[in-house]
C-alpha cells in the first residue's frame, strides 16, 4: 500500500491552522511559524510565547508518537467566543483488515455520550461523542470530544479523526454539529471530486450559535 499520509483530504474552516506531523523538522518549523504569527506585533510577552511554543511542540510530538498524521488548531472556533479547538488525524495500520463492526466494538469507552455509524465522503464511519474531564493550569473543566473512525479504502487500517474543544454546556450541541460538518468532508484523493460538493457546503456552516 502506498503511504496513506498524503492520500486523504478534509476541508477545514479558514480559521484553523494545520500542522503536518511528519517529518519532525517540518513539524517544528510549522509550529514556530504559527507562534510567530500569533504574536506578531507583540514583544511584551516572551514567556507566554515560549510557553505556547513548548506546549504545541509537546502536543504535536505526543500526537506523532501515537500514529498522528496531522494536527489542526483553532484559537477561536466561533467568532466572538473565546474557545479554541483541535482535530487530530491519525492512521492506525491493521494487517488483518479492518471492518466497521470491529471499530464499533471499541466505542464503549468510559464517558461515551453516544456512538453509531455516520456517512462521510470517504464512506461509512463510526462516530463517538464523549465528555472528558480536563485540567489546565490548575483549572478543571470538561472537553467535548468527537471521534470518527474511517476505514482505509483497501482495509489496511483506519483513520481516526479526533475533534476536541472545551466549550460550556450551552455550546456543546453547536460544536458537535460543526465537527460533524467538517468530518463529513473527509475523503481520499482517488475518489471522484464531484462527491465533495454537498459536503463542502456543510463545512461552511460556521455561524455562531
Amino acid at each position: 500500500m502506498s503511504d496513506p499520509h498524503d492520500r486523504w483530504r478534509m476541508l477545514l474552516p479558514r480559521e484553523w491552522h494545520t500542522i503536518t506531523l511528519h517529518p519532525h523538522e517540518a513539524r517544528q518549523q510549522r509550529i514556530r511559524a504559527l507562534v510567530k504569527e500569533r504574536f506578531v506585533g507583540r514583544d511584551d510577552a516572551p514567556k507566554l510565547r515560549r510557553d505556547l511554543e513548548d506546549g504545541l511542540q509537546f502536543q504535536a510530538m505526543r500526537a506523532a508518537e501515537n500514529h498522528g498524521v496531522s494536527l489542526a488548531l483553532a484559537y477561536e472556533i466561533f467568532p466572538g467566543f473565546p474557545f479554541g479547538g483541535s482535530v487530530l488525524v491519525s492512521f492506525t495500520p491493521d494487517p488483518a483488515g479492518v471492518k466497521l463492526v470491529d471499530l464499533e466494538e471499541q466505542m464503549t469507552a468510559p464517558r461515551t455520550v453516544e456512538y453509531g455509524r455516520q456517512r462521510v465522503v470517504a464512506g461509512d464511519a463510526v462516530r463517538r461523542v464523549r465528555v472528558l474531564p480536563t485540567e489546565l493550569e490548575g483549572t478543571e473543566f470538561e472537553s467535548t470530544v468527537v471521534d470518527y473512525f474511517v476505514p482505509h479504502l483497501d482495509a489496511s487500517g483506519y483513520f481516526g479523526l479526533t475533534f476536541s474543544s472545551a466549550v460550556p454546556d450551552d455550546l456543546r450541541e453547536p460544536i458537535v454539529e460543526l465537527f460533524d460538518a467538517v468530518a463529513a468532508t473527509f475523503h481520499f484523493d482517488v475518489q471522484e471530486r464531484d462527491d465533495l460538493v454537498q459536503a463542502h457546503h456543510l463545512a461552511e456552516r460556521q455561524d455562531a450559535p
